[in-house]
């Protein structure tokens, strides 16, 4: 009879570890997405332009006149396209933008070797995403 309430009560101490085990496997999920839509990675530092009404210096100045002078070779030509004067550009634009349920943030561009990355934040009903990443590469390689 003795035997019969220790076995008892090894597995009723057996359920609890397992349940405390599940608690904290529970609780370290819900941590860890909630730090996921409340980070946001070091890159995306979106620059508000300073003066939003004019169109960007950049575009009038730097690549226009590019594109207008490689435009008048008649023949294929370069044209080096700088991430801050992009990032200056796009933050001109009317942000946040709402679309039905999403509202999109400044949005921001990182170049690297080979990559563009498209960072913005996202609203989506109610739940906060620091950024949405999109990576592209080029399709000449």
């Amino acid at each position: 009879m003795n035997r019969k309430k220790n076995i008892a009560g090894k597995s009723k101490s057996r359920w609890k570890l397992y349940i405390a085990i599940a608690a904290v496997i529970v609780i370290g999920g819900l941590a860890g997405v909630w730090g996921l839509l409340h980070s946001s990675p070091p890159a995306y530092r979106p620059v508000a332009a300073e003066n939003p009404e004019e169109v960007s210096p950049y575009l009038t100045h730097r690549l226009a006149p590019d594109f207008y002078n490689g435009v008048q070779l008649n023949e294929p030509f370069e044209m080096v396209i700088e991430q801050d004067g992009v990032n200056d550009i796009l933050s001109r634009g009317v942000w946040p933008q709402q679309f039905d349920e999403m509202t999109v943030g400044i949005p921001m561009v990182v170049f690297e070797a080979g990559t563009v990355h498209l960072m913005s934040r996202v609203d989506y009903y109610g739940a906060t995403c620091k950024t949405l990443r999109n990576a592209a590469e080029p399709f000449w390689r």
